[in-house]
C-alpha cells in the first residue's frame, strides 16, 4: 500500500482517544495507513528530582509512552479489522520535544493526507482559544487538519463545506466530496455565505431598500448557480447528491449556524483570496472552530 498516510496525535486524554478512533474510521473508509503520534515531553521537576537523573527520567518517559501507543495501535488494528480493512497498516511514533513543532514536523515527514488532533468542546472561553496546542498547529500545517470535537459515534453522514469561490474553496469541496462518497447515504451540503446588502448600507444613502433587496436577490441566485456549476463541474447533482445554498449573513454567522444544524463535520479552507482576506478568513476559521458544533476539516495549502 502506498497512500500517504493519516497521522493521528494522542495525548491518551479522552480528547486524544476520540481523535484516533475517528482517524481509524477514516483510514479503513480511505484505505490510509494510520500513523499514531505521541509526543513526551520528560522535562519539568520530575527529571530534576529523579534520583537517576534528567536523562533516565526522559528515557523512562519515552519507554512508558511506547508501551502505551503500542496497546492504542492493537485496539486500531482490531477495529479495521472488523471493518473489513486488515490489510491497513498502523505505525506508531512517539518523539519528544515541544508539541507544536514535533506535531507538524512529523506530518510533513510522513507527507501526511491528513493530520487528526482532538480537542475538548464545551471548556469555557472558546475552548481556551481551541486548545493551545491545536491553534498552533493550524497555523504551522500545511496540511489538512481534522479537529474532533466529538466522540466517533459513527461515519460522517452529513458533510457541510463553506465555499467562497476562492482557489482554495476547491481542495475543501474536494475533501468534502470524497468523505461523502465513503459512506452511502451520506448528504453534502455546500453553503456560500452572502453579505446582506440593507444591514451593510448606510442608513441616509439615497438607495430605496426595494432596489437593495433585488441586488441582493440577484447576487443571491448568481451565487447559487455558481454552487451548481461547480457541483456539477465535480460529477454533483444539486438535490440529489449534494444541496447547494446561499445563506444571507456574513461568514461566521454562517457558519456557526451551519455547523450546529446537525452536521457531523464541516469543512473550510484555510485561506481567503487577497491578504486581507486571508487574514479574515483565518479568524473566521478560528471563529468556527471555537464554536463549532462539530468536527471541522481544515483544509492546508498542500492537500
Amino acid at each position: 500500500m502506498t497512500q500517504r498516510p493519516i497521522v493521528v496525535a494522542t495525548d491518551f486524554s479522552d480528547c486524544g482517544s476520540a481523535a484516533v478512533t475517528r482517524a481509524t474510521r477514516l483510514a479503513a473508509a480511505l484505505r490510509a495507513p494510520l500513523r499514531l503520534l505521541h509526543v513526551a515531553t520528560p522535562g519539568g521537576f520530575n527529571a530534576l528530582l529523579n534520583p537517576q537523573g534528567p536523562t533516565a527520567w526522559r528515557q523512562e518517559v519515552i519507554s512508558r509512552a511506547r508501551e502505551a501507543l503500542a496497546v492504542v495501535a492493537a485496539r486500531c488494528r482490531e477495529e479495521l479489522a472488523q471493518a473489513g480493512a486488515a490489510d491497513v497498516p498502523v505505525d506508531v511514533e512517539v518523539r519528544d520535544g515541544v508539541p507544536v513543532v514535533e506535531i507538524t514536523d512529523a506530518a510533513e515527514a510522513a507527507d501526511a493526507r491528513l493530520l487528526a488532533l482532538g480537542v475538548r468542546a464545551g471548556g469555557g472561553w472558546a475552548d481556551a482559544l481551541i486548545g493551545s496546542t491545536t491553534d498552533r498547529v493550524l497555523a504551522k500545517s500545511t496540511r489538512p487538519v481534522l479537529v474532533v470535537r466529538r466522540p466517533a459515534e459513527g461515519p460522517y453522514r452529513r458533510i457541510g463545506v463553506g465555499v467562497d469561490f476562492s482557489d482554495y474553496a476547491q481542495p475543501a469541496l474536494g475533501w468534502a466530496q470524497a468523505l461523502a462518497q465513503t459512506t452511502p447515504g451520506a448528504t453534502l451540503e455546500m453553503v456560500h455565505a452572502q453579505e446582506p446588502l440593507v444591514d451593510g448600507g448606510l442608513p441616509y444613502a439615497p438607495v430605496d431598500s426595494v432596489v437593495l433587496r433585488q441586488q441582493a436577490d440577484g447576487e443571491r441566485a448568481q451565487a447559487l448557480q455558481a454552487l451548481a456549476d461547480l457541483a456539477a463541474a465535480r460529477g454533483l447533482e444539486p438535490g440529489k447528491t449534494v444541496r447547494c445554498q446561499v445563506l444571507e449573513g456574513g461568514p461566521r454567522q454562517v457558519l456557526d449556524e451551519l455547523s450546529r444544524s446537525g452536521l457531523d463535520l464541516l469543512v473550510v479552507g484555510k485561506h481567503g483570496r487577497s491578504r486581507i482576506e486571508e487574514w479574515l478568513l483565518g479568524s473566521v476559521t478560528r471563529h468556527t472552530l471555537s464554536h463549532a458544533g462539530c468536527d471541522v476539516l481544515v483544509t492546508g495549502t498542500r492537500d
